[in-house]
């Protein structure tokens, strides 16, 4: 309302004004300290209001897509957080994260990564100083194992990391222990000069498998159920080998027994010097050769 002189008024129209409360946003987290171990994360928080909006940042640079309340990190740096209600923006105070190194872990025969079908398979772990130990199989915790050396007696990938006392656990090592393959093969017709059917029999209870004959002959094939053609009447090793697991091979060979090929030809005798006439008669007299009478 605007008065003058003469005592004369006139009063403007009405307006609504809002205020919007300012947010006073401080960042907490999930653990006693914000220092993790490497490989470790840690949770940061901040209020929580539906009608808020967030916006992190690690070392004053915007995180794309860290846009909620809270925030999962694993790096070192010093993270804040803008949160914005409606258009009243504040940033809270930075929170440095220290991540501490993990300490290094062997598996011993040292670059041991895989082992083929060799049940029971004592494993051993190297570290520094005197810690105990955690050991996973498939990703499952081994409870009870602490000790530095464990024997493995079925199939699966092992896990191990150190604990040292009052510091960080050590980085992850592993070793693959593959099961053991089944191999075999069979095969039909065992002529001489036609194609003989080989068929692989083999099971592996994981992983791909890649096959590789070799027949005896010369010949060879990479196909899992091939063909082959023996030219002689003889016995011939065929040797299958199967790889597995990508490192893994296993080997089998057996002795096929090639049968010969018998021989067809007739004889035909007539009483006119090799001439006959309709309606005569015609003898024939059967083939023999050593193998097979006809």
């Amino acid at each position: 309302m605007a008065t003058n002189g003469n005592n004369c008024s006139i009063s403007s129209e009405a307006f609504n004004v809002r205020a919007y409360l300012v947010p006073d946003p401080v960042i907490t987290y999930n653990r006693p300290t914000s220092t993790i171990c490497e490989g470790d994360t840690i949770l940061l928080q901040t209020i929580n209001n539906r009608d808020f909006s967030y916006q992190w940042f690690a070392n004053d640079k915007e995180i794309p897509e860290a846009t909620t309340y809270n925030y999962s990190v694993a790096k070192a740096a010093n993270y804040s957080v803008r949160v914005t209600n409606n258009m009243c923006p504040a940033t809270s105070p930075k929170v440095p994260v220290q991540v501490l190194p993990a300490p290094s872990i062997q598996i011993a025969p040292l670059e041991l990564t895989f082992v083929c079908g060799e049940q029971p398979f004592e494993i051993k772990a190297l570290a520094e100083g005197n810690p105990q130990f955690e050991w996973f199989r498939n990703n499952v915790k081994l409870e009870g194992e602490r000790r530095a050396t464990l024997v493995a007696n079925h199939p699966g990938r092992y896990i191990c990391r150190s604990v040292p006392e009052g510091s960080c656990p050590s980085k992850m090592a592993s070793v693959e222990i593959y099961d053991v393959a089944t191999i075999d093969f069979e095969w039909e017709n065992t002529c001489q000069e036609n194609e003989i059917q080989f068929y692989a029999k083999s099971v592996v209870p994981r992983g791909a498998m890649f096959y590789w004959w070799e027949f005896g002959d010369g010949e060879t094939s990479g196909f899992k159920n091939p063909t082959n053609k023996f030219w002689k009447p003889e016995d011939f090793d065929v040797k299958l080998i199967v790889d597995f697991n990508s490192e893994c091979s296993d080997t089998i060979v057996k002795t096929v027994h090639v049968n010969p090929t018998p021989r067809v030809d007739f004889t035909y005798k007539t009483e006119h010097n090799g001439r006959f006439c309709e309606a005569n008669c015609l003898g024939f007299r059967r083939w023999k050769n050593r193998n097979r009478q006809h």
